[in-house]
């Protein structure tokens, strides 16, 4: 099992995708989808519960998400820690943006805008 490549305030490493989970309306949504859906490729239905599961239950919903992602990840963490949604959801949406781009994509600074579907 790995750790958390990235603190959970780090977000200052990628400041636009920070500042899309703050202030771009369902930025929030966006970025928990498609971490889920880059995270497990192969998963057809990974981003519409993703997605489904911050809208009807808001940050809850997030840490919800944070959890199924460290598990398909294979990220070691206490599952107390995935409700850091409910303290600092846009700091720690941006955490699990970077982890996923960089162990995915192999760059942490991958933006949103950058993305291709797959």
């Amino acid at each position: 099992m790995e750790e958390w490549k990235y603190e959970l305030c780090d977000c200052g490493r990628n400041p636009f995708m920070f500042v899309w989970s703050l202030c771009v309306p369902c930025g929030y949504h966006c970025m928990q989808t498609c971490s889920a859906k880059h995270a497990e490729p192969l998963n057809k239905t990974v981003a519409l519960r993703a997605f489904l599961c911050v809208s009807f239950f808001g940050c809850l919903g997030g840490s919800i998400n944070r959890h199924l992602l460290r598990k398909s990840m294979k990220i070691k963490d206490n599952a107390v820690y995935d409700f850091v949604h409910l303290i600092i959801p846009c700091c720690a949406a941006t955490q699990e943006w970077m982890q996923v781009m960089k162990t995915m994509k192999g760059n942490e600074e991958t933006l949103i805008t950058q993305l291709k579907a797959i």
